[in-house]
């Protein structure tokens, strides 16, 4: 079932004086002038002295950031949650698969309201209502604007991995480190080829790529196509504007994305491996030379193929060099 109807029908008769936003309730919308507008926070933290809107989001917070409690267990992968909220949605997205919100402007379907609702606001609305007070920048989230803030005008990384004092922006992205990188965990398996992965969207890039072959994101000044509308954001703001925001601070080395900016400082300022294989001690630099070791060194995994003459590889990489010199001009 969808739940577009009841999205669409929720009247929101109380409008905020500033921004205009409307919400069900008087009081969500007071909430909403406290947390936005005046920024006001109560409750700290005793431990951290991190500040939060409400005494409930501080005492989850000590809970599952200083205690590392996790109470609720899932039954079909043993994953640990904070909340049953959060066990609850992994079980209907990992495990049911359900998307049970439908955009009825393009029929585009959703885990949850919430991200129904925020789909409709920054695709057919164009909205981005979180300005940063620092750059001209504006956001589709304030969660998205915590994040910059605290990774481009703070350099904040408050959540330290405590086996490899490797810093994190988040505790989602420390967690994600742990068990991708030190646990070796793969919870997301492609049902066609049962391939596995890190994560949810990685999977999803992958039934893309090699299912379907499908590229349905294009970019109107090249027609260039691309997988997902992030890649097409990145393309021409690097490729058509020349954009290059992003500064090293030891060599002053300009790059298009943060992605390239911290591949660069770890590789090259830091010399940090922090990708370990789990079967031989090896060490990578970076996740992608990892997966191409173990597919060519532990699985004797060979994906791509000559169209020429059948032989195959381990990597793109190694397929392009044996066109260029074996095939070209043929």
């Amino acid at each position: 079932m969808a739940y577009e109807n009841v999205v669409n029908e929720r009247r929101k008769d109380y409008l905020c004086d500033v921004c205009l936003k409307g919400f069900t309730s008087k009081q969500n919308s007071s909430l909403h002038v406290r947390l936005i507008h005046e920024g006001r926070k109560y409750h700290v933290c005793d431990v951290c002295q991190k500040a939060f809107t409400s005494k409930q989001y501080s005492i989850i917070h000590h809970r599952t950031v200083h205690k590392k409690q996790r109470d609720y267990v899932c039954d079909v992968c043993l994953q640990e949650f904070t909340s049953k909220q959060n066990l609850t949605i992994h079980s209907r997205i990992v495990h049911e698969g359900r998307k049970d919100y439908l955009c009825g402007t393009c029929q585009k379907t959703f885990t949850s309201k919430q991200y129904l609702v925020l789909h409709k606001k920054t695709v057919h609305e164009g909205r981005k209502d979180y300005l940063c007070d620092v750059c001209p920048k504006a956001f589709t989230s304030k969660q998205n604007l915590i994040f910059h803030v605290r990774s481009n005008h703070e350099g904040r990384k408050d959540y330290v991995c405590n086996m490899c004092l490797k810093k994190f922006i988040t505790n989602m992205n420390l967690e994600r480190h742990r068990k991708t990188v030190h646990e070796g965990r793969r919870d997301f398996v492609c049902d066609v080829c049962q391939q596995t992965f890190t994560q949810q969207n990685h999977m999803k890039k992958h039934k893309k790529i090699i299912d379907q072959r499908r590229k349905d994101y294009i970019c109107d000044l090249c027609q260039k196509t691309f997988f997902d509308r992030n890649d097409v954001l990145v393309h021409k703001k690097t490729v058509h504007e020349g954009r290059k925001d992003y500064v090293c601070t030891v060599c002053q080395k300009a790059f298009g994305t943060n992605q390239y900016l911290i591949k660069h400082k770890k590789f090259v300022h830091v010399r940090r491996k922090d990708f370990m294989c789990h079967m031989c001690p090896k060490a990578f630099a970076a996740k992608h030379n990892l997966i191409l070791h173990l597919r060519s060194n532990h699985e004797r995994r060979k994906d791509y193929v000559c169209d020429m003459c059948q032989k195959v590889f381990t990597s793109k990489q190694n397929l392009t060099l044996h066109l260029r010199s074996s095939h070209e001009g043929q």
